[in-house]
């Protein structure tokens, strides 16, 4: 399998070409800018191998290196600058705070602070499309001296459904993690872990828990609450049907005068009624 220098557009083998960052060089070229057979030289673009050829001038591969670890040190100490002076003002507005979470309703944002494992991230209120709340329990009973253990997941979303330590009329003494999903327009989600182990249901440590999570969870729905109120979804007066579903609407009433529950007129009121609101001329009684 070949490729393509991208300089001069000659063909070279899969093995014999010098790897750049975004591109190959056949030998020729690559020997004209110095960096035939070296360490390196996928740190090259192909914009900067371009520039360096029609200049006539070879890349010094050593100092390239330097140059960009200069630049990377320099965007992230401005990126950082940049989360430092973010992260004051979600303090100085008196966010709502749990663990890594911020929610600033004065500035309509969201941020996840930086952990060990994860990056900081800033979102927009309105990037905020829904959660989904995650609750996995056990139970743990002993009969006789005998002790069985069950577990299972119980998964609730989106917004709005309510998970506790009892669901379905059911008490289970041991929850095993207690987490709330995050969803953003960009497909983004990012996870709010309340219980990683196992904790008793009867216990102060879990009820406090809870208590926090059905806060965050509370929070997030007024957030995904004031969403809504900025873009309303604009409702249809109740006598006017959905123009898409006037067809299977009539199919409907038709078959209730077949099996004689509507009477033939009644069926030919609603087939005028639907008609109508097809041809945008819908009765306002």
């Amino acid at each position: 399998m070949s490729k393509t220098c991208a300089i001069c557009g000659k063909k070279v083998g899969w093995f014999i070409n010098t790897q750049l960052f975004d591109g190959v060089l056949c030998e020729n070229c690559a020997s004209k800018l110095g960096i035939q057979d070296k360490f390196h030289s996928d740190i090259v673009t192909v914009k900067t191998a371009k520039k360096a050829f029609n200049d006539h001038k070879t890349i010094d591969l050593k100092k390239l290196m330097v140059e960009q670890k200069k630049s990377r040190k320099e965007a992230k100490e401005t990126e950082n600058a940049n989360y430092q002076k973010q992260k004051q003002q979600f303090l100085k507005d008196g966010s709502f705070k749990y663990g890594k979470l911020y929610l600033d309703d004065k500035a309509q944002k969201i941020l996840f602070d930086k952990s060990l494992l994860e990056p900081f991230a800033f979102y927009d209120y309105s990037d905020f499309t829904g959660y989904k709340k995650i609750l996995i329990p056990g139970t743990r009973e002993k009969h006789h001296g005998i002790a069985r253990g069950i577990t299972g997941g119980i998964i609730a979303g989106p917004a709005g459904a309510v998970v506790g330590a009892v669901t379905g009329g059911k008490q289970y003494s041991v929850v095993n993690q207690l987490s709330l999903e995050l969803y953003f327009k960009n497909k983004d989600s990012r996870e709010i872990k309340f219980l990683t182990s196992s904790t008793k249901t009867d216990s102060f440590i879990y009820r406090n828990i809870y208590k926090s999570f059905n806060e965050v969870a509370q929070k997030l729905d007024e957030v995904l609450k004031s969403n809504q109120k900025k873009s309303p979804v604009q409702s249809k007066p109740n006598n006017q049907p959905d123009k898409l579903d006037s067809a299977d609407e009539i199919r409907k009433f038709k078959k209730l005068a077949d099996d004689g529950i509507i009477t033939q007129a009644e069926f030919e009121a609603k087939k005028s009624n639907y008609l109508a609101c097809k041809n945008k001329h819908c009765p306002t009684n």
